[in-house]
């Protein structure tokens, strides 16, 4: 198993191997985009996943985590909760006809999203190897 769906559309998981590749420790990870941190309950130095490897990866004990989600002064400044946004490395912002393959098209949130964004993935496509679809 690389990536594994278990949810329609919500919750996706990869294996992700920690450790040297003789010692190498295999764990079912939460791909989460929600979040700008990497959790795992152990440390490692050196992160694969397949043939991509990491080394000298720093990784940080926590032993308490707040509420991201409590109220903020600029929650609700919008008219309405949308946004939109492409997986790239590049710093442009706005839209490129080149990276889109399709109309945009609207998505409601889940219900029941404890404050996370939660929507439908029908394709995913990682530096051309890694592929995620419904077919």
């Amino acid at each position: 198993m690389l990536i594994e769906n278990q949810a329609p559309d919500i919750v996706y998981y990869a294996l992700l191997g920690f450790g040297p590749e003789e010692g190498e420790q295999f764990l079912s990870i939460q791909l989460d985009t929600g979040s700008s941190d990497f959790w795992e309950k152990q440390s490692s130095t050196t992160f694969n996943l397949k043939d991509l490897v990491v080394e000298e990866q720093e990784f940080g004990l926590v032993d308490f985590v707040t509420n991201d989600f409590e109220p903020h002064p600029y929650d609700k400044q919008l008219d309405q909760s949308q946004f939109a946004f492409w997986l790239g490395r590049d710093a442009d912002h706005g839209t490129n006809p080149e990276r889109i393959g399709s109309d945009i098209f609207w998505s409601d949130l889940a219900p029941n999203n404890n404050g996370q964004w939660r929507v439908p993935i029908d394709d995913l496509l990682v530096n051309g190897t890694i592929r995620i679809s419904r077919t």
